[in-house]
């Protein structure tokens, strides 16, 4: 018998855990934000276009209407930008006493 590896099923829980993915609206980033806040994490997710970051917003509530909206926050930067990185930094130190998960799309 195979025992198969289920991250939906067999992560642990992240509720009350804090997560920033830059590249939200990728492939990857997007479905990284999307496991984050279905395991429970509020995610802030970083895209370089408004219009992109509701999409992606609208794609992952689509699929999982059980993911509650107030995990998936999404900050504007452009990350050949080094002042819209600075801008990013200061807006999460503003809102969050930490961040548990920093992840790449």
């Amino acid at each position: 018998m195979t025992i198969q590896w289920n991250p939906l099923r067999d992560t642990v829980s992240l509720r009350g855990k804090v997560a920033v993915v830059t590249g939200g609206n990728s492939d990857i980033g997007r479905e990284t934000v999307k496991l984050l806040a279905w395991k429970g994490a509020k995610v802030y997710f970083t895209t370089r276009s408004e219009a992109k970051a509701i999409e992606t917003r609208k794609r992952i509530q689509d699929a999982h209407p059980e993911i509650d909206t107030d995990n998936l926050q999404w900050i504007i930067m452009d990350v050949t930008d080094l002042r819209s990185i600075c801008f990013v930094a200061d807006k999460l130190k503003e809102k969050e006493a930490k961040i548990d998960i920093l992840g790449e799309g």
